[in-house]
């Protein structure tokens, strides 16, 4: 039994090594065009496939045990284990492919349950009828070979169409798949030679050689890929299979990582060249709304008369890009001036005041008109973002359709004084798919068709709300643009998120003011994150320090300098500078260079006859990403990730922050200490259903022994004081009062007293009553008398204890902070 398993895995192997050839020959052949030359195929042959082949050792097992199954599938033993087979695998797609927000709770375990009965069951019924037809194939040698691997290429090829560079792990499994449907190939040399001892030997030897060969070849291909970006990108793009070998040596050979000594560039309004004072505004968002699909922008089809009308009259931005080809994402990022999506992944930026925000703060009433499914993807992120509405103060949050849309936003209109400034924000939920045809708009029956019917009818929508907005105020200000654009296989992919061509990150920007903004086209790359700016400054709204946008009105003016724009997925990055486009592969660090002016469709790699110009850009690229997070942690920018990640409330981050009281910098060991006394609080109240609930329970415990001891070292160890205290109340705050607490309750220095009252109450120690009690009536005075200014946040903290501490007499003061709405609950 041993030698027989022994010979059929090497075998499968082997087999599953003729595949990996075969795909290698067939990338260098079929991609041939994208490859500089034979010498870049034979590069992949000596470093990718002989990683490819390693890895595949263990799928040959999986093909092995198929292949034993099937030979005995003519009796109920076998069939089981083609079911036991088949319901593995499908199983494993379906859990690998069910992570999504469709799928949550309970509904995936019973997504992957049934996928398991119907690859059983599957496999069940299969197994005697592919039994009988395997052994009519293995009297056919050469049939039986050339239907394997006939099977192969057909499961290779459906790997590249079926849902391009979506679900992973979908493409996983259908990779397994095909390198274990290889094994079957073996059963064409079944008698040959005759005994088993002799066969495995051969097929130990011949493994045996071919496992020495990928092992030698292997140790050097990560160091002579490194620097071989159209290689890796090639074969990472196309190539199933050997694609898994690009992302394996890249980890191995990690690319550069984004430059630690980079300084945020900091934002500034320019001179204000554009005036759009006393104007009211309507922003209008198409979803999936690609640039090249409008007619101002070249498209021959008349998909988009009404926003074409305002474009010759206004200002068109040629190359504007969105931050990230999700809407969620591009939205908050239009929204906040600031690429969110790298904020949120480091846990900062929910808290970044909107474009609504700023424009109430001055009086500017606003309005917001959009569907449910604008926060669907990663919406668990946005939080506050969410929460608020993106800060606007009247919100009709519905799906509905684009001809819809006019009739509330008249209904709106007509509740508001004309002498009040509006901005009102409606996003059209048309074109995202999936594509239905409208009446009016027959362009065909493929699905690029009825994605231009579904643009036509966002048009008419937009051209009927601009009509409402201009008949209640004629000099209304109208911006136009999109969150993403939708790509129809043009690179490989389908829909929008996957990548960072221009079919899927360059949107239409259009700025409509009459006798305000004349007609002018700008080719100067631009991004979502410049509306904030432009409109801010336009309407003499100081802007944020912390925003990442730049003004375009010189652009408007012919005045505007160069700029960059960035946008990124999960697997890919883009960064736009005049001309040129750098897309990235983000896992191999794979880049390519295209000239847009010579080459729109983004098919012509230069990076090798303009190689200054890419290395260039990639180092500002990895100076761009460097900055993203320290510029929003602002003057905390130098502190270690684990800390930033603190400073933003993840609690998750404490185990590491605590690690850092054992720093040398003892600036690093106060903030850290610091830190934990606030995640303390983040942690507790985040065990409580709601902030009357179990006021009594002990707070922080589950931040363990990881974060307590370390405290407990500092408290007793640490020669700075400060670090000491934030220590000794930290731990207080945790239910573990420490001495040193109760000298600083009791100390002369008010601020010291007040957070130590704070963390003994909370710990359920009254001996700093008074101290609060003077504080929360310092901030919430009686009647006529000045008040102290105390953050939301600490004044939540503060009630929170007070109200665990359960004195009658607290009752007449806490009563005076009804005032402030956010506390009434």
């Amino acid at each position: 039994m041993t030698l027989g398993w022994v010979r059929r895995w090497s075998e499968a192997w082997l087999a599953a090594s003729a595949g990996l050839v075969l795909e290698t020959i067939a990338i260098a052949v079929l991609a041939r065009s994208e490859l500089a030359g034979g010498h870049e195929a034979i590069l992949a042959a000596q470093t990718l496939l002989p990683v490819a082949l390693l890895l595949a050792m263990p799928v040959a097992a999986f093909g092995a045990l198929l292949l034993v199954a099937l030979e005995q599938s003519d009796s109920a033993r076998g069939r089981w284990g083609v079911a036991l087979w088949a319901a593995t695998w499908l199983g494993f797609v379906a859990w690998a492919s069910s992570a999504g927000r469709l799928l949550t709770g309970a509904r995936r375990p019973a997504f992957v349950v049934l996928a398991v009965v119907v690859g059983g069951l599957g496999g069940w019924l299969l197994g005697r009828p592919a039994n009988l037809a395997l052994r009519w194939l293995s009297k056919r040698p050469a049939l039986l070979i050339a239907c394997v691997f006939g099977a192969f290429g057909a499961l290779e090829s459906a790997n590249l169409r079926i849902l391009p560079k979506l679900y992973p792990g979908f493409h996983g499994g259908l990779a397994v798949l095909s390198l274990a449907t290889t094994a079957l190939a073996v059963l064409a040399f079944r008698g040959v030679p005759p005994t088993i001892p002799v066969r495995t030997r051969a097929s130990a030897i011949f493994a045996g050689a071919v496992c020495l060969f990928a092992v030698g070849k292997s140790v050097s291909a990560p160091k002579l890929l490194r620097l071989q970006d159209n290689v890796r990108w090639v074969y990472l793009e196309h190539a199933p299979l050997l694609g898994y070998a690009v992302e394996v040596t890249a980890a191995l050979e990690p690319p550069l990582p984004a430059d630690d000594d980079a300084v945020p560039p900091e934002h500034r309004d320019g001179e204000r060249l554009l005036d759009l004072g006393g104007r009211d505004l309507l922003l209008v968002t198409i979803d999936a709304l690609r640039a090249d699909h409008v007619g101002a922008y070249g498209y021959p089809r008349p998909t988009t008369p009404r926003l074409d009308a305002l474009a010759r009259e206004g200002a068109v931005f040629e190359a504007a890009y969105t931050t990230t080809p999700h809407t969620s994402y591009a939205l908050a990022s239009l929204m906040t001036g600031k690429y969110m999506r790298p904020l949120l992944l480091q846990g900062l930026g929910a808290d970044s005041e909107t474009l609504a925000d700023a424009l109430r703060r001055y009086d500017i009433h606003t309005a917001a008109f959009y569907p449910p499914a604008v926060f669907f993807v990663d919406h668990e992120r946005f939080g506050p973002i969410e929460e608020r509405g993106f800060g606007f103060e009247y919100k009709k949050i519905e799906f509905a359709a684009a001809r819809e849309r006019p009739d509330q936003l008249r209904a709106y209109l007509i509740t508001r004084n004309r002498a009040e400034r509006l901005f009102i924000w409606v996003h059209l939920f048309e074109p995202h798919e999936p594509y239905v045809a409208h009446e009016g708009h027959a362009f065909g029956d493929r699905a690029i068709d009825r994605y231009d019917s579904e643009v036509a009818e966002a048009d008419a929508g937009l051209g009927l709300l601009v009509d409402v907005m201009r008949t209640e105020r004629p000099e209304a200000v109208v911006v136009v643009t999109a969150d993403h654009g939708e790509e129809f296989g043009e690179h490989g992919g389908r829909y929008h998120g996957t990548a960072v061509f221009d079919e899927q990150v360059r949107v239409p920007l259009v700025f409509h003011a009459p006798g305000r903004i004349a007609p002018s086209r700008v080719a100067t790359p631009v991004g979502l994150v410049d509306v904030l700016p432009t409109l801010l400054n336009a309407l003499a709204i100081p802007t944020s320090p912390r925003v990442r946008g730049r003004d375009l009105g010189p652009s408007m003016v012919g005045k505007g300098e160069a700029g960059t724009a960035f946008s990124e997925t999960d697997g890919q990055t883009l960064l736009a500078r005049g001309g040129a486009r750098l897309v990235c592969a983000r896992k191999v660090g794979a880049c390519r260079l295209f000239d847009i002016a010579a080459d729109p469709q983004q098919l012509r790699d230069v990076s090798a006859q303009r190689s200054a110009d890419t290395d260039a850009l990639k180092t500002e690229q990895r100076r761009f990403i460097a900055s993203l997070g320290r510029f929003e942690a602002g003057a905390d920018a130098s502190w270690p990730h684990a800390l930033r990640r603190g400073l933003a409330g993840d609690v998750e981050a404490a185990m590491d922050v605590a690690s850092l009281l054992g720093d040398a910098d003892v600036r690093i060991r106060r903030k850290s200490a610091e830190t934990l006394f606030e995640l303390a609080y983040a942690e507790r109240t985040s065990t409580l259903d709601g902030p009357s609930s179990n006021l009594n329970a002990p707070g922080g415990l589950q931040l363990g022994l990881e974060v307590t001891e370390p405290l407990r070292r500092a408290v007793a160890t640490d020669e700075d004081e400060l670090v000491r205290r934030w220590a000794a109340l930290t731990l207080t705050r945790l239910g573990q009062p420490a001495p040193l607490a109760f000298d600083l309750v009791n100390g002369l220095q008010r601020e010291w007293q007040r957070t130590a009252a704070l963390a003994l109450a909370e710990a359920g120690d009254p001996r700093g009553f008074d101290v609060l009690m003077a504080w929360w009536s310092a901030a919430y005075p009686a009647a006529g008398a000045p008040a102290e200014p105390l953050p939301f946040e600490r004044a939540k903290q503060l009630l929170d204890a007070l109200a665990r501490l359960k004195r009658e007499d607290t009752i007449g003061s806490l009563t005076r902070g009804l005032a402030d709405v956010r506390l009434r609950r």
